[in-house]
């Protein structure tokens, strides 16, 4: 019924619309068994429906549902129950799955908090097809808690592609600049160390984050680190030891599932459809790049697509701009890169790093 693999792969967080409450403990099954190692908490508002649904899913799975009742309790099996208030109020760190199976009416305070759980490194809200939310509520789930994932019933002739743009460096774009102004892409991308090794780290978090689901995706690239020439591949690949180069000269099929890539090899290559395209290399938004992406969702193959905003230079972060505003033209949707990802590879570099909204917001 849903093909999880590929989807967890690409969807941190995000929704899923089912056909009836029915459907909701199957699902939920699925996702947990997704994750095996990872505890996991299903957060209602009430304790009435917490205390039902635990009673439900506890049917359907082979290991024990613990029913989390207040603050003093402390779950005993991976699979936890609990109300907003116990999870919020708590000194519960151990849930990096969190799943909302239960649309609350509203976007109220208490589902916002929920994205902001120290140890949480997914959030899934299940909505079913009756449920009714205005466009705003929307609006404020797409902010919050991610894209649709899988809806029921649904045509989708279009693969949803997502893409974040992370930054270090205090400085904003150009609002007017120079005209005929030409960046110098050998000092700003190709050998800026810092840069180099940020793009290193994301690139590093990514496949490490989807190890578990590379080989149920194996029809499919997992990272690839994308360059425009070989010297700027040359400098990455002495900071991601054991990740080949692969250029238009030197190809070899299948692809390896983790690479530096340059565009001309890309631009050649039929089958190119990573699932995580980390875009290391700056300058002018890519017409190729915005016409891969076009015929990849045309083809319905999903890519979360990860780029850097350069607050560095206020040049370079001004063609970020151009860059974000032709993933959107292209379809891709904006969220925040989540900070199990984002945190270990700005570590490395000491640096407090914004994340940029989608253009520039």
């Amino acid at each position: 019924m849903w093909h999880l693999p590929e989807l967890l792969s690409l969807n941190f967080s995000g929704q899923f619309e089912v056909k009836s409450p029915r459907d909701v403990p199957q699902l939920v099954r699925a996702l947990t068994s997704g994750f095996p190692d990872a505890s996991c908490v299903m957060a209602f508002p009430s304790y009435d429906a917490a205390a039902v649904f635990g009673d439900e899913l506890q049917r359907i799975v082979p290991e024990p549902v613990t029913l989390m009742r207040g603050l003093g309790q402390r779950p005993r099996s991976r699979l936890v129950v609990s109300t907003y208030q116990a999870l919020l109020t708590g000194d519960h760190r151990e849930f990096p799955l969190v799943i909302v199976p239960h649309w609350p009416g509203s976007v109220h305070q208490r589902l916002k908090l929920l994205g902001r759980q120290p140890a949480m490194e997914r959030l899934y809200l299940i909505r079913t097809e009756q449920d009714s939310i205005s466009d705003d509520n929307k609006a404020e789930l797409l902010h919050r808690i991610g894209p649709m994932i899988w809806e029921f019933g649904r045509h989708q002739p279009r693969a949803q592609h997502i893409f974040h743009t992370v930054t270090f460096g205090g400085r904003r774009a150009n609002e007017n600049p120079l005209r005929g102004f030409q960046l110098d892409k050998q000092e700003v991308y190709w050998r800026h160390s810092r840069r180099n090794q940020f793009v290193a780290n994301l690139a590093r978090q990514l496949s490490d984050d989807g190890e578990a689901f590379r080989p149920l995706a194996a029809h499919r690239q997992h990272v690839v680190v994308l360059v425009e020439v070989t010297e700027h591949a040359d400098k990455l690949a002495a900071l991601l030891p054991g990740w080949p180069i692969v250029t238009h000269d030197d190809m070899t099929v299948p692809l390896p599932p983790r690479c530096i890539m340059t565009l001309s090899a890309a631009d050649a290559c039929p089958t190119f459809a990573p699932l995580f395209l980390v875009n290391a290399c700056g300058g002018p938004a890519s017409a190729w790049l915005e016409s891969w992406l076009d015929e990849r969702a045309l083809a319905r193959k999903a890519v979360r697509l990860v780029d850097l905003g350069d607050g560095f230079s206020g040049e370079a972060a001004t063609l970020s701009l151009g860059r974000q505003a032709a993933y959107k033209r292209a379809g891709a949707v904006w969220t925040r890169l989540p900070k199990h990802i984002l945190k270990p590879a700005l570590d490395a570099l000491g640096d407090v790093v914004r994340q940029a909204g989608a253009c520039g917001r």
